[in-house]
């Protein structure tokens, strides 16, 4: 009779669960130049600052650098009855004479008197692109892991060991001119 209960209990109690994380990494080197651009004046009228504004705005809309805004304001002083306004962008290129050739442009452009033209210094950065496409591959080894790795359990423990589920999280550190990418995944393997 004992030996009929033992096929009556299911599978389940039989398997086991194998839980383990690894983290699989890329150094990579920045390869887009980035520079903040934030234009500041004073005017007796809104008006004014906005025909300012619009001139530049052109500008940043050009093919040789990646813009993307991210100030424009335009604010009352009630003491002095004047108005201020703030128009601040992010540039980027992977050319760095394509940057120093914007910036160029926007200092050329300075006629008007109570304008501030402050730039940042240039810093590295990895773009959008090459992260996403570094990150993509990195999924692709964790996967491709979980698998060699079902069949290494699986002959060591002479068991049947599948993947049950894989969670991967992203994480990115930036140093200087290069950057940590790492996925770290986190594995849960059936063996039976």
């Amino acid at each position: 009779m004992k030996k009929y209960l033992l096929f009556l209990l299911p599978l389940s109690l039989l398997s086991s669960d194998i839980n383990f994380t690894k983290t699989f990494s890329v150094n990579v080197a920045s390869d887009m130049i980035s520079n903040k651009i934030k234009i500041t004046t004073t005017r007796n009228n809104s008006e004014d600052i906005t025909t300012i504004f619009e001139k530049y705005n052109d500008i940043f809309k050009t093919d040789d650098v990646i813009s993307s805004k991210l100030n424009e304001t335009i604010s009352t002083n009630y003491t002095t009855n004047k108005y201020k306004g703030v128009l601040s962008y992010d540039i980027k290129s992977y050319s760095f004479e394509k940057i120093n050739d914007f910036v160029r442009e926007i200092l050329y452009l300075k006629d008007e008197k109570n304008l501030n033209i402050n730039i940042q210094n240039s810093k590295y950065i990895l773009s959008d692109r090459l992260k996403e496409n570094i990150i993509h591959n990195l999924r692709v080894k964790a996967i491709e892991f979980s698998k060699s790795y079902e069949n290494k359990i699986s002959n060591d423990l002479n068991k049947i060991c599948k993947t049950k589920d894989i969670k991967i999280k992203e994480t990115k550190i930036a140093k200087s001119n290069t950057n940590v990418l790492k996925v770290i995944a986190n594995y849960k393997l059936e063996c039976q």
